[in-house]
């Protein structure tokens, strides 16, 4: 199943770690709502992307299924991104007081894929 980049966590993840042509391109086409809080405003995913590239993961409440959080990270191989990590649950469970620890440990497991990607240590 393809999933929109913008409204999940892997996807927002993804486009974190793509160089700025390619998220210029993408925030050019449509950005469907998947539910209501969904991201579609180009302006403010932009902003989303740029608190993930400092962060190292996303966060997305509800955006691609309602009544479910996600956190996300990139993976990053040697000629740039090539998927993402994520843990979801239900939001009662994956909630803001969660998301420093889960979205650190999978930071932490996605850098960990990607140096072994790009045959590092």
């Amino acid at each position: 199943e393809r999933i929109a980049l913008h409204a999940s966590a892997t996807g927002l993840a993804y486009l974190s770690a793509c160089d700025p042509d390619y998220l210029d391109r993408y925030l050019s086409g449509a950005l469907p709502a998947q539910t209501p809080d969904t991201l579609t405003d180009p302006d403010r995913i932009r902003a989303v992307v740029n608190e993930i590239r400092e962060r190292g993961y996303s966060v997305n409440e509800g955006g691609l299924s309602v009544g479910i959080s996600s956190l996300g990270a990139p993976i990053v191989g040697p000629a740039g991104p090539v998927a993402a990590l994520s843990v979801s649950g239900p939001s009662s469970r994956i909630c803001a007081e969660r998301f420093d620890d889960l979205g650190a440990r999978v930071r932490d497991a996605a850098a960990r894929i990607s140096r072994a990607l790009r045959g590092e240590r």
